[in-house]
């Protein structure tokens, strides 16, 4: 369990994040599509993905407080990936049955590059529970995804 300082703070650690000190209270970080502001003491977690900041929703935010920054992140944008997927299987269905040959191919190509996001964010999730789940021996305990 992580407090959402905890939460800012581990993604503060992170290299390639961007660190914005706006005003005197108002602080950000923003790191591969999500954004932690910090106004006053009071965090709040949004996706940057899209032209509007979003913020999560509350199980997303349990995931961030149970697992931490790296994995409550992967989560959103792996939440993202999907919703964008089942939109898109919607409207692909649709131009099958509107025989429209020319939007059939602009969402084929869109569902081919959100799988392979999908398919990147899910590789580095197996790669953290990786590291997560080595023992203070060194022999890797399983493999499989956190939940």
């Amino acid at each position: 369990m992580f407090s959402l300082e905890e939460i800012w703070n581990q993604a503060k650690a992170i290299r390639s994040t961007i660190y914005m000190d706006n005003s005197k209270y108002e602080k950000a970080i923003i790191h591969k599509g999500i954004k932690i502001t910090k106004d006053r003491g009071s965090y709040t977690i949004v996706k940057s993905s899209s032209p509007y900041y979003d913020e999560i929703a509350d199980e997303e935010y349990d995931i961030f407080i149970d697992k931490g920054w790296e994995l409550g992140r992967l989560n959103v944008l792996m939440n993202e990936c999907e919703e964008e997927l089942d939109s898109l299987f919607i409207k692909i269905r649709n131009c099958y049955q509107d025989n429209n040959r020319k939007s059939l191919l602009f969402y084929k190509t869109r569902k081919e590059k959100v799988l392979s996001k999908y398919s990147k964010y899910h590789k580095q999730l197996n790669q953290i529970n990786g590291k997560v789940n080595e023992n203070s021996i060194g022999v890797k305990g399983s493999k499989e995804p956190i939940q």
